[in-house]
């Protein structure tokens, strides 16, 4: 792998780990809804939340350099390039409301003995799975920008990536 590729590279490397992490997150939000172990799932996804909103700085942070790898090239669509990257920040803005929500239910229940609040678990899980929907929105536009073969018409009809 070539310097120049590095930021590509990295960027699709890490871009996987909050999407699957909220996934997760919300599997054990409704495990800790559902579950008598309510109080050892809140706590998992909490620390799955914190995980994924760092892998999902990691990815928003080396987007722009991967897009100064890609600049230009045929093939990529700058369309798809714009839709990811409203869709991005629309998922770090939910994902953060998400975390600042799991860490005050975090805070409440350290208050409470280590017992979550069901009504703040209820509200985490709402906002984690707008945060996964969100994640995965992003990513559907991301593997278009490079993927020929999941590019709509409007995509191909586009110019080449540019950076933003």
């Amino acid at each position: 792998m070539s310097d120049n590729n590095f930021w590509a590279h990295f960027h699709l490397m890490v871009n996987d780990v909050p999407v699957i992490g909220f996934f997760f997150a919300t599997i054990f939000l409704i495990l800790s809804l559902t579950s008598r172990a309510r109080d050892s799932w809140a706590r998992a996804s909490v620390l799955i939340i914190i995980v994924s909103v760092l892998g999902m700085s990691l990815a928003f942070f080396s987007g722009d350099p991967a897009l100064n790898v890609i600049d230009g090239q045929p093939r990529t669509s700058g369309a798809a390039l714009t839709q990811h990257h409203i869709r991005g920040l629309v998922a770090v803005g939910l994902a953060l409301i998400t975390i600042v929500i799991a860490i005050i239910a975090s805070i409440k229940a350290r208050k409470a003995g280590g017992i979550y609040s069901r009504n703040l678990l209820i509200i985490v899980l709402i906002s984690s799975v707008l945060s996964t929907g969100a994640l995965a929105w992003t990513g559907e536009a991301g593997g278009r920008i490079n993927h020929y073969e999941l590019q709509e018409p409007a995509d191909r009809e586009s110019e080449p990536a540019h950076p933003h």
